[in-house]
């Protein structure tokens, strides 16, 4: 079996924290580099809301691979894609019942399946960014004493008031106007990954061709894009 393939893990029935039962969820991982004879190599790496299961071919290609920090000639790279992600992770939600509300305790012990599967007895280390730090932290918190190392970024150990409120207000546009609602969503959340300071210094009152000032393209531009990759449900 090639390396590079997604693979996936079968449950039949997976409960959630909020109650309901998820049916024959399917989780997407990629494995690269293999597992030594102690296994007690494995990396296991969780990505961010707007990424995929595939670390090494994509978003953190610099960082993971043969040769890299994270050297795949060394350790085996478990990559599992989170649960509610558009990129390969499916599940049957019973006909007539609302949307499951997934948390990251979901994502966590889901996520954490591929790892027995595979038969690591030790994990030499756990990383993850964004979504993916905080999944890393549950995790982390589930299977103690199981990784040797961790390493979060951008991720909080506890949400605060603040982006509780900047959440809500996110999902509100989801719910009030579709596709449009998650543009406008994911312009909110741009802005909030940046202090006033850096937005200044990289756009200031710098105007295009067109009249819009520069830091409303930037906006415009990531609104569409994630519109074009994300199913609304998803960002939810």
């Amino acid at each position: 079996m090639s390396a590079r393939e997604l693979r996936y893990w079968a449950v039949r029935r997976f409960p959630l924290e909020c109650g309901a039962v998820l049916k024959d969820v399917r989780q997407a991982f990629y494995l690269d580099g293999e597992l030594n004879e102690a296994r007690d190599n494995l990396v296991v790496i969780f990505h961010a809301l707007t990424g995929s299961a595939d670390a090494v071919g994509d978003w953190w290609s610099q960082v993971v691979g043969p040769g890299r920090a994270v050297d795949t000639d060394r350790y085996a790279v478990l990559a599992p894609n989170l649960l509610g992600s558009c990129y390969g992770t499916t599940a049957r939600v019973a006909a007539g019942r609302p949307e499951p509300k997934v948390t990251t305790r979901d994502m966590a012990r889901l996520a954490g399946l591929p790892v027995r599967e595979v038969g690591a007895r030790s994990v030499a280390l756990v990383a993850g960014g964004s979504l993916g730090g905080m999944v890393a932290l549950e995790w982390l918190a589930q299977n103690p004493g199981l990784a040797r190392a961790a390493a979060v970024f951008a991720a909080p150990a506890a949400q605060t008031a603040a982006a509780l409120g900047w959440n809500h207000v996110q999902r509100e546009a989801v719910a009030l106007d579709g596709e449009r609602g998650l543009s406008l969503a994911r312009q909110v959340a741009m802005l909030t990954y940046r202090t006033g300071g850096e937005m200044e210094r990289r756009f200031g009152l710098r105007r295009r061709s067109d009249g819009r000032a520069e830091v409303q393209a930037y906006l415009d531009h990531h609104g569409e894009k994630l519109v074009r990759r994300f199913d609304t449900a998803s960002y939810t």
